[in-house]
Order: structure tokens, then sequence, then C-alpha cells
């Protein structure tokens, strides 16, 4: 049994837990989807460029769902 967020759904849970939510991020963005991605990490060089192109999108709440994770990020208020 598992329950998937969307993202927006995930930052109203997070404020409705008493929370000030500093932010949403896409942990792997499209990377995970790759055939080659274990390659990838493995080289130095494709690596980083694998890993500049998900922080690019990070935070873009248009494909932060493709990301298998995602992390919330924030307070505890009051």
């Amino acid at each position: 049994t598992a329950y998937f967020h969307r993202p927006d759904e995930l930052g109203h849970e997070v404020r409705s837990a008493g929370f000030q939510l500093e932010g949403l991020f896409g942990l792997e963005g499209l990377g995970w989807l790759l055939p080659d991605a274990d390659e990838r990490m493995r080289d130095p060089a494709r690596r980083d460029e694998l890993l500049d192109a998900a922080r690019l999108i990070e935070t873009e709440p248009s494909v932060m769902g493709l990301s298998a994770h995602v992390l919330a990020v924030a307070r505890k208020t009051g």
C-alpha cells in the first residue's frame, strides 16, 4: 500500500501540520527515467550533466511530479 502525493498536495499537507513550507524539490528530475541512468552516474562528467539538469528543474512545478521523490523543506511554526 502506498500513497503518491502530487507536489501541491504535499505542500498543503506540510502547512496543515503547522509547518512553514520553505520549498518543494523534485529529487531525481527526469534522470530516473533514463534507461542508462546507472551508467551515467558512474561516469563523473555524465553524472555532473545529469545532476545539473536535475537542479535546473528541481523546483519547477510543471515537471516536479515527474521525480520519483519530492522533498519538502519546512520549519515548525509557533
